[in-house]
């Protein structure tokens, strides 16, 4: 059974991409206002955030970016601060990203040709996701011919033949 934060990414994903309607599903409280039903927005009667409370909401997003952060309801007075925490994570991440894909692109020798070094990455990926996928179909197949092997060590041993 999936956790509560991965689920609520699931549903966030969803609701992004249109598949699910937003009036069906529980509305956690990290989903943006715009994703929200209007009688869950009344935000009047909350308390200010703490410093804390802040931090936590940094570091779920972190975690899990797929909503815009400053739209979190409960954190509307936070909404700059937030948003600027946002833009300054993306550009920081997409350095990151850079500065990684340059370092893939030297090491497989095409230094600075970084879209064919993202095309690599994304067939390694893949490569490793049915390596997987092909182990465990393996594996399966041996059981099945083991207990094939059982049944007819059985029906030897009972006198049954087909």
């Amino acid at each position: 059974m999936l956790d509560e934060q991965s689920s609520s990414a699931i549903r966030r994903r969803s609701l992004r991409n249109g598949n699910l309607k937003s009036n069906n599903l529980p509305q956690p409280s990290c989903l943006p206002l715009n994703k929200r039903k209007k009688s869950m927005m009344d935000t009047n009667d909350q308390p200010m955030k703490t410093e804390a409370d802040i931090q936590e909401l940094k570091r779920q997003w972190m975690e899990d970016p797929n909503w815009d952060i400053e739209d979190t309801e409960g954190f509307e007075e936070y909404k700059e601060e937030l948003h600027k925490f946002r833009i300054q994570k993306e550009k920081e991440w997409e350095r990151e990203r850079k500065c990684f894909l340059i370092d893939k692109s030297v090491e497989y020798g095409i230094p600075g040709n970084l879209e064919l070094t993202q095309r690599l990455l994304t067939m390694e990926d893949r490569i490793s996701l049915l390596t997987e996928q092909l182990m465990r179909i393996t594996v399966l197949e041996m059981k099945v011919a083991d207990q094939e092997n059982e049944i007819c060590h059985l029906r030897a041993i009972h006198g049954i033949f087909e």
